[in-house]
């Protein structure tokens, strides 16, 4: 079996690969995950950009606390 092993957002993503590999039958055969400093709550600068920044990087939305993406991860 995989092990998946990820730092900061790479555990969010990880999460979400996962999450669809299982909903999709675990043909991957992941094993253990492990995250380090993973911001699994979203994080406050990333709703500060989204509100105030002239440009916003969709990646930002994403990482807003309370985000479709991170409520769609934990669902």
């Amino acid at each position: 079996s995989l092990i998946v092993a990820a730092h900061s957002m790479g555990g969010l993503v990880s999460r979400a690969l996962i999450r669809r590999d299982v909903e999709r039958g675990g043909a991957l055969g992941i094993g253990r995950f492990l995250t380090i400093a993973t911001p699994w709550a979203g994080h406050e600068a990333a709703e500060s950009g989204v509100k105030h920044a002239p440009v916003v990087m969709p990646v930002w939305e994403d990482m807003e606390p309370k985000s479709k993406f991170l409520k769609r991860l934990f669902s």
